[in-house]
């Protein structure tokens, strides 16, 4: 216990990045790019005027809802091609 009094937290590991984050004016695509490039899981969605959390999105979430809504646009033979 009394070991972490005594260590700065950058030598604990412990991580001192900024926040990834995005605003609701961003498109889906800025979204995608940002959780690819800094190679993050979640990215919250922040109100500029009063600095709130609005929502978090996921990889699960964006897959989720292009399926659900962009889905029907799409042919049903693109979604059944194979991958390879």
């Amino acid at each position: 216990m009394y070991f972490f009094l005594f260590f700065p937290a950058e030598k604990l590991g412990a991580s001192t990045k900024s926040l990834v984050s995005i605003s609701p004016e961003q498109s889906l695509f800025d979204a995608i790019a940002r959780l690819i490039t800094n190679k993050i899981h979640r990215l919250p969605v922040i109100d500029p005027h009063s600095g709130n959390v609005l929502y978090i999105l996921t990889h699960k979430r964006i897959l989720r809802f292009l399926f659900l809504y962009v889905s029907c646009c799409i042919s049903r033979m693109f979604w059944k091609s194979l991958i390879i």
